[in-house]
């Protein structure tokens, strides 16, 4: 099969989640749709990474990142965090987004985040299986919930984005 980006042919929505790390003090953001829990115990999410991203090279040096989730209505300040800038020039700068300590990673976590998850990895942890991209398993540190933000930015592809507009709960079965 030739390299042909088939996820990105269709609508094909996923969720978007910021994953921040750090390099010489300088934090780095990168969006991410390519995630998903994966065992309650410990608690892990895998994230696959892009590589040659600068997000990739922090994972590998520093084992620790934290993934987390944005509303709908950031949507192009996060489309912007993928830029690609030197190494040591934060993304953040180009939108002014602000931080937030964290308790466990020393990775901050941005300021408009709906929900996040302090992650630590190993390098066991660290997959290389596809051409284009990592996989990290992170095991949870600690998570958090900011009530003020919602409706969490999903992703169809290309430049299209949208909010996961309403929240209904299905009848018992």
């Amino acid at each position: 099969m030739e390299d042909k980006h088939i996820f990105s042919e269709g609508p094909f929505p996923t969720l978007v989640y910021v994953v921040t790390t750090i390099y010489k003090d300088v934090v780095n953001a990168c969006p991410v749709t390519w995630c998903t829990p994966c065992s309650y115990n410990p608690p892990l999410f895998m994230v696959s990474i892009k590589k040659g991203k600068d997000t990739a090279f922090n994972i590998l040096q520093n084992h620790e990142f934290v993934l987390q989730t944005v509303s709908f209505k950031h949507f192009q300040e996060v489309h912007n965090l993928a830029k690609t800038l030197e190494r040591d020039v934060s993304e953040l700068v180009i939108d002014d987004l602000r931080t937030v300590d964290t308790l466990f990673t020393g990775i901050p976590r941005l300021d408009i985040a709906i929900n996040w998850y302090e992650c630590k990895t190993s390098l066991g942890m660290i997959n290389n299986y596809g051409k284009t991209h990592f996989q990290v398993t992170g095991e949870v540190l600690s998570s958090g919930y900011n009530y003020q933000q919602q409706d969490p930015l999903l992703y169809h592809g290309q430049r299209l984005y949208s909010g996961s507009c309403k929240i209904l709960e299905a009848e018992p079965y």
